[in-house]
């Protein structure tokens, strides 16, 4: 009787307890994570990722150094002198002066070839020692608005020079960003397939483990048929040699499952050999492959190339213009003014009544004729062998695509057959289950055919994996 309260009591405690314990056992199930939300983890986390970002934003932003060439600068320039040396005519000059001279003012480079400069100057002077009959003034403000235009005619002829310093820029800035764009796409790339290989060589453990428990049941079979003397040891050896070979492929199978569960981690910034979400296994619509141009679409690393091949060209024709003669036409124009007190000077040079008006050429050339020409050859050259290089990848770019293709077709007809191969297999291991049942064969049949179903699993499984990773490599041509 008392036994049957301890029984009664028991039971009640226990149903009292299901609420609280069904919660978190579903708590404990694994979380599932699908291949999207594995993707935007990377993105998020790896580092590498994170890097190739800042990297582009970098490129993106350094383009901006194209419209500084042509931007308008400000410059001021403030002088203190004193001058104390003698001069012949110390009557008009004095036996000291000291000048206090400050410029402010805009200059700007357009994108051809023309420069011009507009500032005002104002200089302070105070002589001492002169004479009053040739210098009526001890003290005075010189003050003047000056405009200078200068046009290039031979160097950066109106502009050449200029526009490929800015084409330069640009175009090695696209570049950078192209490069970094199709490292980041790279390591998603790997990401993707690191998620399909270890959720296929999760089923692989389990198909493996499913084959060592057949071999076992096998060996043990064999075993007891060697004990009565009805089959030969022969027989066990190699049962018991087939026991030890699934031991060791279900070995380094998990042990490449360690392996890929470790880089999985890595992927996305986590050091641990342990992933704890269940991975979705690849659905049918996986593993359809779309039409293809047999021409290779632009990478993004040949459009890095082909960016930093005009970058070249550009810097080229820059380095070339350098070894040019320069030649220049300016003209400059001056509003003057001149009075002891500051304001009366600077309303002067206000107006247009005393004036300064120039205009010439200037030349400065190099004198060795051979070395710069020798120079200009030399970039041109250079020019020459990146062109020459581009046109090398891009033909082993297109090789790479060709194969792509011949092995994806080759792949997705070894699929066919796996999968026709894999129903085979199972109608073959049902239909021979049926039969042991009706007492038609013999247990030993129906564990090599289950053997064989399974095998043909795990054939499926590699094919599976290597038409997954094809198909993930398309994405390296993308946008």
């Amino acid at each position: 009787m008392k036994n049957k309260k301890n029984i009664r009591s028991s039971f009640l405690r226990a149903a009292v307890l299901v609420p609280f314990i069904l919660p978190v056992c579903s708590s404990l199930r694994a979380e599932s994570l699908s291949l999207e939300i594995y993707l935007k983890q990377v993105k998020e986390k790896n580092k590498a990722v994170l890097a190739g970002r800042t990297a582009i934003q970098a490129a993106q932003e350094s383009m901006a150094l194209k419209s500084l060439l042509i931007s308008p600068y400000l410059f001021a320039d403030l002088q203190h002198a004193k001058d104390k040396s003698r001069k012949l005519d110390s009557a008009s000059y004095g036996t000291s002066r000291m000048q206090d001279e400050y410029q402010v003012g805009l200059e700007q480079q357009t994108p051809y070839g023309q420069s011009a400069r507009l500032y005002y100057q104002n200089t302070f002077t105070s002589v001492d020692g002169a004479n009053p009959l040739y210098l009526p003034y001890s003290e005075y403000n010189e003050s003047r608005f000056t405009l200078e235009i200068k046009q290039d005619l031979w160097r950066n002829f109106f502009g050449r020079a200029t526009r490929a310093g800015r084409k330069a820029i640009e175009e090695k800035s696209k570049a950078q960003v192209q490069e970094q764009a199709y490292q980041v796409k790279q390591i998603l790339v790997q990401a993707e397939m690191l998620y399909w290989r270890l959720s296929l060589a999760r089923k692989m453990v389990q198909l493996e483990k499913d084959l060592l428990a057949r071999s076992q049941e096998l060996y043990n079979w064999v075993k007891r048929r060697v004990d009565l003397k009805l089959q030969d040891r022969s027989d066990l050896m190699q049962s018991e040699s087939d026991v030890l070979a699934r031991t060791l492929e279900l070995s380094s199978t998990e042990d490449q499952e360690k392996l890929l569960t470790r880089n999985f981690n890595l992927m996305r910034d986590a050091d641990s050999d342990i992933v704890t979400e269940e991975l979705i296994l690849p659905q049918e619509e996986y593993f359809k492959v779309p039409e293809l141009n047999e021409k290779s679409p632009l990478r993004k690393d040949i459009r890095s190339l082909m960016h930093y091949q005009s970058a070249f060209r550009e810097q080229a024709l820059l380095n070339k213009e350098n070894t040019l003669p320069e030649l220049n036409v300016y003209v400059s124009g001056a509003l003057n003014g001149l009075n002891q007190e500051f304001s009366e000077a600077f309303s002067d040079s206000t107006g247009t009544k005393y004036y300064t008006l120039a205009a010439g050429l200037s030349l400065r050339m190099p004198l060795d004729f051979i070395h710069s020409h020798r120079a200009r050859k030399g970039y041109d050259h250079e020019a020459d062998a990146n062109e020459t290089f581009l046109s090398q990848k891009k033909l082993s770019v297109q090789t790479e695509w060709s194969e792509l293709i011949r092995k994806l077709k080759k792949t997705y007809k070894r699929f066919q057959l796996v999968k026709e191969l894999e129903t085979l297999q199972k109608k073959k291991a049902d239909y021979e289950r049926m039969r042991l049942q009706k007492g038609n064969t013999i247990t030993l049949q129906v564990l090599q055919f289950e053997q064989d179903y399974a095998q043909s699993q795990l054939a499926r499984l590699e094919v599976e994996m290597n038409l997954l990773e094809l198909l993930a490599q398309i994405k390296l041509y993308e946008e």
